[in-house]
């Protein structure tokens, strides 16, 4: 079967036979705004995500179920987790879509061919990207749709998030740049090979921290920072030292 949207994906020509079956690890390599430099490893199966970044956050990785649209990050050494439900930045939170003007110009991203398009902002060009589908990608469709929204729930959330998906979920960017060259993600290796079951879940003894963290970490700082620390029973317990006589 062939896929193809009527907007953006038709402009680009890159339409291409769906997968029956695919499990993918993506990875990414980003520089932030601030010049930091990391790298994202994304392991898919089916509707589910796996997202490991290095250097490490206070999370050791985050799970995200594209499906509930509930994003989980998980901390391996207190053995617990926390929940985002991003499903209200998608319907009815979402931002505009971003708008995009199609270009010419073709090139490969570590040996899958992409065509840039500009997205435009309100006072035009804002960043570039090169666009590929499930074809070029060897994804199949449920998991374009869950890559395609990582990407979007990191910029509905303000993350600063700089990669992009279309938003019929058919193309997304393995290459972005902003036009100020202060950002960029792009795409390093793709390997098609089973993810392990146990990688896709979290271990039942893990605990469930509440509140769960916002959906826009950027509207209220101070308070996400609040949440991200340690509670007192989560913090590590030092040895008291011994009385001596």
């Amino acid at each position: 079967m062939h896929i193809c949207s009527t907007q953006l994906t038709a402009v680009l020509g890159l339409c291409a036979a769906s997968l029956v079956q695919a499990e993918s690890t993506l990875v990414f390599e980003t520089v932030a705004a601030n010049g930091a430099k990391s790298q994202q490893t994304i392991s898919i199966t089916g509707r589910w995500l796996r997202s490991e970044t290095e250097p490490k956050g206070k999370a050791d990785y985050a799970l995200l179920d594209s499906g509930r649209l509930m994003l989980f990050n998980v901390d391996d050494k207190a053995q617990n987790y926390r929940v985002t439900r991003v499903g209200k930045i998608f319907w009815p939170e979402a931002p505009p879509a971003p708008k995009f003007k199609p270009t010419k110009k073709k090139q490969s991203v570590a040996g899958v061919p992409c065509i840039i398009v500009q997205e435009v902002g309100k006072e035009g060009p804002v960043a570039e990207h090169c666009m590929a589908g499930i074809g070029p990608l060897g994804l199949n469709r449920r998991e374009l749709i869950a890559l395609s929204r990582l990407f979007m729930a990191g910029r509905n959330m303000g993350t600063g998030e700089v990669g992009v998906a279309t938003a019929d979920e058919r193309q997304l960017s393995i290459q972005s740049r902003s036009l100020d060259g202060k950002q960029s993600r792009v795409l390093k290796s793709v390997t098609l090979k089973p993810t392990p079951d146990l990688k896709l879940k979290i271990p039942d003894e893990y605990k469930r921290i509440k509140p769960d963290l916002p959906r826009n970490p950027t509207k209220d700082p101070e308070k996400f920072k609040k949440l991200m620390q340690p509670k007192e029973s989560e913090k590590p317990q030092t040895a008291k030292p011994e009385k001596t006589e």
